[in-house]
């Protein structure tokens, strides 16, 4: 039985009709469900007609507390965002830190679901146990530092306090832009798949929060104590470091080492960067430079977020965030530039418009190399002339994207939008997973991570689990019994669903992992989890909204170059393929999938418990 970790009850705002509704919990799905998204997909289940269109009315878009938000638990401070993907067709998760989540639940709801169409742009004020919806006129159009600036002092102003906390999106939400991000607290962003062009579609530009109420912990002794201890870890993991310089200090290895993608996954990274070169674009020496504050996540001991002041270089801009390590591999290596104010300006640029930096890196990319062998012509740019290297014409081509204007209109949905709308011209350079632009780690150097890459139902995720990021010594050993089976992977990637229904940030579980996500989640909910069934049925969620949209195995689409085929002439993955095909069998086959679909079979469902509904809608007899 729930003890703790949630507020009871949750809300559902019909923008068409105004309708606000304050609901409770079914108690059973969230003691088997958690949080995050496998409670979302399983409320989507319930909301959503099946085969709706992603941008129309009757789509619903979530966000959802996590139960460590707002506990002190640490590293427990990610909410997640649901919705359809307009991308993929079928469902998809993207999850942010920074204080958002904590201040909903603060507010007395772990959840809001939005579904309708407003009639004007909106947004949505939820204090102690209250929602209202708000003309947002006046802020629709502006950029999203801009318009989260407005909403908050005009809010605290009102209520007469500080610290209002905003979710939203920029011009490219609005637009519906299919790699549009969903924002908040400035530059934190839930980014993957065009959630926040859902959000868009339903006329509403933000969300904005206050909350006074205590969340309950069922065992604060037990929790206070895992938390001392995990600090004490900490001090032992020697973690300053990644505390000076967040994720973007091991820019310099990633690109050395092929961990970043290199002229859109083609090269390797040695070849075109000189040590020198490559430590120019790593946060420690952009940070001597350029950085004022830290920024922490709430119940974060790291800060890995920081604020920078650039007043030279190419690009000028003054007050800005540092970019993560996604973003600056997006915007140097993959595009071979080596001045890092692109990075950091590329970076401004996207979290103004509200655009994914992973997949708008991806798609220049694409575009030069598209460009380089004659695939797409100046007539496609508007006169950008692409080429590798050229930061000034990359920077040009995503001022583009963000505005939507000329050759952004197609550019700004994506690779593979992109292509289409230009013909089909230089598809075979595009490295993207069911149209998804994948994150900045190469499966050909942790085998592992392509099964989440291609088979996840939100592809291109690097943050899925598998067994990518825990085999070392024999990662490239696919025999049958070998690292790489089918059980060895479920169980990795259970534990990564636990995380994200849980909101606990995964650099605690990387620098810290004496003390995991399962136990501040028993000690905050009084929940015992059993991870055997957990993790499947966390998983299988995900994936029947999906099979309810009809995907099946055959929509799974990759570049067989992501993968080493043809494999790359040097560096660590010199002459390495991995055979992803096997590694997605083998996956499926031990979560109780037939292999010709990738669906579920109705007995495995059936034997996780709390998906007889779904079992007998989407389940396979077995033969």
């Amino acid at each position: 039985m729930v003890q703790g970790g949630y507020m009871g009850k949750y809300l559902v705002v019909d923008m068409t009709t105004g309708e606000i509704e304050t609901k409770e919990w079914d108690e059973q799905y969230l003691e088997l469900f958690i949080g995050g998204p496998a409670l979302g997909a399983r409320m989507l289940w319930d909301l959503m007609p099946a085969h709706t269109d992603a941008l129309a009315p009757e789509s619903v878009f979530g966000f959802l507390a996590s139960p460590l938000n707002g506990t002190n638990a640490l590293f427990g401070g990610r909410y997640t965002v649901v919705s359809k993907s307009p991308v993929t067709n079928g469902f998809n998760d993207a999850n942010s830190g920074g204080y958002f989540g904590p201040e909903l639940k603060k507010a007395g709801f772990d959840a809001l679901f939005i579904k309708g169409k407003s009639e004007k742009p909106a947004y949505l004020l939820i204090t102690d146990d209250k929602c209202e919806i708000r003309d947002a006129s006046h802020v629709w159009g502006k950029d999203y530092y801009e318009a989260e600036a407005i909403v908050r002092d005009e809010v605290e102003a009102e209520l007469g306090v500080k610290n209002v906390r905003t979710a939203g999106i920029g011009p490219a939400g609005e637009r519906g832009s299919h790699i549009a991000a969903l924002m908040n607290d400035m530059h934190h962003t839930a980014g993957r798949g065009g959630s926040a062009a859902v959000l868009g579609a339903k006329g509403v530009k933000m969300v904005a929060v206050k909350g006074t109420k205590k969340i309950p912990i069922a065992d604060p002794d037990k929790l206070n104590e895992m938390k001392k201890g995990y600090l004490t870890a900490l001090k032992e993991a020697d973690v300053q470091f990644f505390k000076d310089h967040g994720s973007g200090e091991a820019a310099t290895a990633c690109i050395l080492g092929n961990d970043a993608s290199t002229r859109n996954w083609s090269a390797v990274g040695a070849d075109y960067y000189t040590p020198e070169e490559a430590e120019k674009l790593g946060a420690p020496w952009a940070d001597e430079r350029y950085k004022t504050k830290s920024k922490a996540c709430a119940a974060c001991p790291f800060g890995c977020g920081a604020l920078y002041k650039v007043e030279d270089g190419a690009y000028p801009i003054g007050d800005t965030t540092r970019p993560q390590y996604e973003t600056i591999a997006a915007f140097s290596s993959n595009i071979l530039v080596k001045d890092p104010a692109v990075n950091i300006y590329a970076n401004d640029l996207c979290n103004r418009a509200g655009i994914d930096t992973i997949s708008a890196g991806g798609t220049v990319a694409w575009a030069i190399e598209a460009f380089e062998n004659g695939d797409l012509t100046e007539a496609d740019t508007d006169g950008i002339k692409l080429a590798w290297g050229d930061g000034d014409a990359a920077i040009e081509l995503l001022k583009k994207m963000c505005s939507g204007e000329g050759c952004g209109k197609y550019f700004q949905h994506g690779t593979k939008y992109a292509c289409e709308a230009l013909g089909g011209r230089g598809a075979q350079f595009m490295t993207v997973f069911s149209g998804i632009e994948p994150g900045q780690h190469d499966p050909r150097l942790m085998p592992g991570l392509g099964r989440a890459y291609v088979w996840d139902p939100v592809p291109g995720r690097h943050v899925k689990g598998t067994t990518g990021y825990i085999i070392e010594d024999d990662k490239y050993n696919f025999e049958e019994g070998g690292p790489h089976t089918g059980a060895a992977d479920v169980e990795a990637t259970s534990y990564t669903e636990l995380e994200s229904a849980a909101g606990f940030c995964q650099f605690g579980g990387i620098y810290g992992s004496q003390f995991t996500a399962v136990e501040d989640c028993e000690a905050v909910t009084g929940l015992s989890i059993d991870m055997e069934k957990y993790g499947p049925r966390s998983f299988l969620m995900r994936l029947a909204f999906s099979v309810r949209e009809g995907i099946e195995r055959k929509d799974y689409t990759f570049n067989p170059r992501n993968m080493g085929d043809p494999a790359l002439p040097g560096g660590p993955t010199e002459g390495k393929t991995i055979p992803v095909v096997t590694l997605g069998e083998r996956f499926y086959e031990a979560l109780g999938c037939d292999m010709e679909h990738f669906w579920p079979y109705k007995d495995t469902l059936l034997a996780l418990g709390g998906l007889d509904d779904v079992a007998e809608e989407i389940g396979l007899d077995r033969p």
